[in-house]
């Protein structure tokens, strides 16, 4: 408990915020030098000169304890982060993963948010509308995954009006990641369908406002006819709607006794 509330103070102190420092060489223990080379299209991390990984970008980073981390990517848009830790002592890297055929990697596909040596924690994110962070920490023997979850305990109650139309033209993502909003949306949808609705507008446009309703809709990449989603909020009263399409599944969320926004039954309409 007492590790818990430090890392929470130290991620309210700035951690989240702060960019991490990376590092051009790193002295090792054993005096060997630890050196990042960059070229036009590539770079190597070499020990002594020797290359012991290369991609198409390679960064460290000082995470105390934890070791050196290492960051690669490989220059495409699809999971392009990978991170090592590197023994400070000896220059090996950590085996983390041991039933994988790559040991030593982690995080992969996250991208990386701060680095607290202190703590020898390693902050991360990936799409989630449920945790600010993930966060791995060195325990001496094994790296832990943790979870920073998103606080929605002391949040405002919903309301119409402005606390909606303050989402126009913002990302859906930060809408469904707002801890009122999930109050909002947890009102017609279960905690179980408010996660199917997340990954079902994974991939989205910007919210709008169209007559006394703001909208946003999203679907998964390439699959955008066959799963997908909708959500709509009337101004007014701040009262939602939500229609989930999943491969022929639909999951409607709304009062019952009160007819459908024009753009759900739009969306009911192309998606029956």
């Amino acid at each position: 408990m007492r590790f818990f509330l430090t890392l929470i103070a130290t991620l309210f102190a700035g951690a989240l915020a702060a960019e991490p420092v990376s590092l051009d060489s790193v002295t090792l223990d054993d005096g060997r030098v630890l050196t990042i080379q960059r070229f036009p299209f590539d770079a190597e991390l070499q020990l002594d000169g020797q290359s012991i990984l290369e991609d198409a970008g390679v960064e460290m980073f000082d995470a105390g304890e934890a070791g050196i981390l290492v960051q690669t990517w490989h220059g495409g848009n699809s999971c392009p982060y990978s991170f090592r830790l590197m023994d400070k002592t000896n220059g090996e890297f950590r085996q983390i993963n041991l039933n994988s055929d790559r040991p030593e990697v982690f995080a992969e596909c996250e991208g990386l948010i701060s680095v607290i040596p202190e703590l020898a924690t390693i902050l991360t994110e990936r799409y989630s509308t449920r945790n600010m962070a993930k966060g791995y920490i060195w325990y001496g023997y094994a790296l832990e995954e943790f979870a920073v979850p998103i606080m929605g305990g002391n949040a405002p109650e919903p309301e119409p009006g402005d606390m909606v139309t303050r989402w126009n033209g913002e990302d859906p993502y930060d809408f469904l990641r707002d801890p009122v909003e999930q109050k909002r949306l947890l009102r017609v949808i279960s905690e179980v369908q408010f996660d199917d609705l997340s990954w079902l507008m994974s991939f989205r446009s910007p919210a709008y406002v169209e007559g006394d309703y703001l909208l946003m809709d999203g679907c998964v990449k390439y699959l955008c006819d066959a799963q997908n989603a909708i959500v709509a909020v009337r101004v007014s009263d701040g009262q939602p709607f939500v229609r989930i399409y999943d491969d022929g599944a639909v999951t409607l969320g709304g009062p019952a006794d009160e007819e459908l926004p024009p753009a759900i039954q739009a969306h009911a309409a192309r998606y029956p």
